[in-house]
């Protein structure tokens, strides 16, 4: 098992404006329950549950990014912004106050969280020749989730130390569900030597089946969900005898476009996908 590093200081974290671009990248969407979404879907959207019904969702999504934009300003003040004007709509009219600023917390939190991952992974990815490895930790403290108050138990994320490019962190790359504060951290090849070996497959399988099935949050995947999506669309409504587009064949070219764009905002990306693979 890999040596603990000498500091978690995360060095990759987001810049205020990449993060505010980030945000207003994503789409405001009303659901009924959280389980509707996967973790690729919280990664694209801003959503919050039990908001189907209610004109709220861009309420919340404006409140959000005023808050980002704002020095100094936290989820406190998201709350504050937004808590008079969703009483008044009617929003978790059968909750206490409490119960409503406690959701709201969640919201603001879950939306943050995926937001810098999403980013942090485009960053992981552009600096992956000098930093090749990832080492995983959690919080190291009682708050860490684990059995019995969770079937998960995120103390076996602790230690971790693989290539980026390891299958592992499409499934597994934090946060790993909601108010996770688990993280990685980019090694070079020289840190990763002097911390140890690489977490071998069988004593990553024992930690997977600790940490339980994923949450699903793929930052990876985000440029081309939306290049799948379309092509199933451009499927279905193709003319007779006309050649079925099939994305998972063309991988490499998603890959290739996917270094060539981090730096851009997802629209542009997806647009110069799009271009690419249908003309």
């Amino acid at each position: 098992m890999a040596t603990a590093p000498d500091t978690r200081i995360n060095p990759f974290e987001l810049d205020a404006p990449e993060l505010i671009e980030l945000i207003e990248g994503k789409t405001p969407r009303a659901i009924g329950h959280w389980r509707e979404l996967g973790g690729e879907e919280y990664a694209r959207s801003f959503t919050a549950s039990r908001t189907i019904g209610y004109d709220i969702v861009h309420d919340l999504h404006g409140a959000f990014l005023e808050t980002m934009r704002t020095p100094g300003a936290t989820g406190e003040d998201f709350e504050a912004m937004v808590f008079p004007i969703l009483r008044q709509k009617g929003w978790l009219a059968d909750k206490t106050d409490q119960q409503v600023a406690t959701r709201l917390a969640l919201i603001y939190d879950t939306n943050l969280r995926t937001a810098q991952a999403v980013g942090r992974w485009g960053r992981i990815q552009r600096t992956k020749a000098a930093l090749p490895y990832l080492y995983s930790f959690t919080a190291a403290d009682e708050r860490v989730r684990h059995p019995p108050k969770s079937r998960e138990d995120h103390r076996a994320f602790e230690g971790i130390l693989l290539p980026v490019d390891h299958p592992f962190w499409l499934s597994y790359f934090p946060p790993l569900g909601f108010r996770c504060r688990c993280q990685v951290v980019q090694k070079s090849r020289g840190q990763a030597g002097r911390m140890g070996p690489v977490t071998n497959e069988g004593e990553l399988a024992q930690r997977i089946a600790r940490l339980g099935p994923p949450w699903g949050f793929n930052p990876g995947q985000r440029p081309l969900r939306p290049v799948e999506m379309a092509a199933e669309r451009a499927n279905a409504e193709r003319l007779e005898g006309a050649p079925r587009i099939e994305p998972q064949l063309d991988q490499q070219l998603g890959l290739r476009a996917f270094d060539l764009v981090a730096g851009k905002a997802l629209a542009d990306a997806v647009e110069e996908l799009l271009k690419k693979i249908f003309g």
